[in-house]
């Protein structure tokens, strides 16, 4: 891949990450306008290293999750009109795992939200900008 394909496929992953995140805020401001819920903070951040899972965190009370899977593969580039060869992440697929807390806060399934959510409030307030 020359420095245009690599500056193209860095743009994509920009546009992607940009129309997620409005997807994301507008499907949130819609539970409050439809008042399935009361009110609604939003705060986004970005890290600057590649994702390697989908983590949801649920009420503090449970974890899915699933790996994001490296492919090289074709990448379709809209603004050059054509296809190049790229390392992408494929969530299509992909097979969560689901934890949630019970009443031993020993117990695996326990450990593991905590965990989650230590690794979370971590890079959230070292990594995340």
């Amino acid at each position: 891949m020359n420095d245009e394909d690599n500056a193209a496929v860095w743009q994509r992953h920009l546009d992607i990450t940009r129309m997620s995140t409005a997807d994301i805020e507008s499907k949130i401001h819609g539970l409050r306008s439809d008042r399935l819920v009361p009110d609604v903070d939003i705060e986004i951040r970005r890290v600057r290293f590649t994702p390697s899972l989908m983590l949801y965190l649920i009420n503090n009370s449970a974890v899915l999750s699933a790996p994001y899977v490296p492919v090289r593969r074709p990448v379709y580039l809209t603004a050059h009109a054509k296809a190049v060869e790229a390392i992408d992440l494929l969530s299509i697929g992909a097979s969560f795992t689901y934890d949630a807390k019970d009443d031993d806060p020993h117990s695996p399934a326990s450990e593991k939200v905590d965990d989650w959510r230590k690794w979370f409030n971590a890079t959230w307030d070292l990594v995340a900008q």
